[in-house]
Order: structure tokens, then C-alpha cells, then sequence
């Protein structure tokens, strides 16, 4: 579950999944921050770089184990994560000016054992467009 708008992790407080359970939380905001609507993105930033890391062919190579997309073209929960937090503030330094402002820090469901699989996309492995984006799989 993606939970992305003002105060996210206050949603998920106290909320503890059984180890059968097969939902896990990933939230755009921690319990005391507001998401913030961005001129020039239609949207939060959270949620503009979400709908990049699924759908923008340019992070679709897979470069070790820092990389959004693994070998197989899958993307787990743990590397979204990542790539999420190390993205963020680069896209909203392009549009933000604000030295003030704080930019979204996503959080994943630390009660995680391992990474779950969020979608398959076709790995880019040279300059050649993979097509439309009717390629991804949401999982």
C-alpha cells in the first residue's frame, strides 16, 4: 500500500503486520510533514517521482545493487525505496527554491523481513526506445 498526502506515517502508526500478511506500507511523508503540491509537476513531488521510477524508460538499466531495476527488470520494494529518497531531493531542488522547504523522505515498512516485488518493467539495456509503456507490470 503507497500511502502519499500530508502526515502519511500517522496513518500507519501502531499498525503491526502479521508475518502472514502480504501488505506492506510505503508512506510519502513522515507523521509531522506536509506533502506539498508542486508548480510544474502536477502534483507532490513524492508522487511525480513515483510515476517516474515506473514508467521512465531512463531508469530502466540495471547499474548494481543501487539501481532502481535489478537484472531481471524487477523492482522491489527496498530499491524503490532507496532510489526514492536519493531521487527526491534532486527533482525538487529543480523546482523548489526554497532553502527552507523540506522535501518528502519516504519511509518503508520497517517491519519488512525482505524486499517484495512492486513491478516488472523491460530492462533498457542500450539507447534504443523500449516502446509504450503499456510494458509495465504492477504486481
Amino acid at each position: 500500500m503507497i500511502l502519499d498526502y500530508c502526515y502519511a506515517e500517522a496513518a500507519a502508526d501502531g499498525w503491526q503486520p502479521k508475518r502472514y500478511d502480504n501488505l506492506r506500507i510505503l508512506v510519502s511523508t513522515k507523521s509531522l510533514v506536509r506533502a506539498k503540491e508542486i508548480d510544474g509537476l502536477d502534483g507532490g513531488i513524492f508522487t511525480h517521482c513515483l510515476c517516474e521510477a515506473l514508467t521512465d524508460e531512463q531508469h530502466r538499466r540495471p547499474c548494481g545493487a543501487d539501481a532502481l531495476v535489478d537484472a531481471d527488470g524487477a523492482i522491489y520494494s527496498d530499491r524503490l525505496l532507496r532510489w526514492l529518497k536519493s531521487r527526491i531531493p534532486i527533482v525538487g531542488r529543480q523546482y523548489v527554491h526554497d532553502a527552507s522547504f523540506h522535501f518528502p523522505e519516504p519511509i518503508g515498512d520497517s517491519g519488512q523481513d525482505q524486499p517484495f516485488l512492486i513491478a516488472r518493467v523491460p530492462v533498457l539495456t542500450s539507447a534504443a526506445s523500449l516502446g509504450s509503456p503499456n510494458e509495465l507490470l504492477l504486481f
